[in-house]
């Protein structure tokens, strides 16, 4: 439970990130930019829903070369910071559940 909940942090930060960094024309692409966590592959996967739409704004393909690479610019920008919120977050989780398992055993003593 403890990494879950660091990587959803994680991923809900770096939506952000693409988010405020998607062009401004209107809120359809920034609102359209979503995370979501798989549970059996324990991975949070961050970005558009339509596959296709991403690959021309990010990708060079056979019409030509990219639209607006905004991803890629937000990624590189927040690594660092997205890969310490993880650990850091995890920490604090670890610590919260440990202190639940602490107080359950404690309760059961008495």
């Amino acid at each position: 439970r403890a990494t879950d909940t660091g990587l959803r942090r994680a991923g809900a930060r770096l939506r952000t990130a693409f988010r405020r960094a998607a062009p401004r024309q209107a809120g359809t692409l920034r609102n359209s930019i979503s995370s979501r966590f798989s549970k059996r592959d324990g991975k949070v996967y961050v970005g558009l829903g339509t596959r296709f739409y991403y690959k021309t704004l990010e990708f060079n393909t056979k019409r030509g070369a990219a639209m607006n690479p905004f991803m890629e610019a937000a990624w590189k920008a927040n690594r660092e910071g997205i890969s310490q919120l993880i650990i850091t977050e995890t920490k604090k989780s670890l610590y919260q559940e440990a202190g639940k398992i602490y107080a359950r055993t404690k309760a059961r003593k008495r």
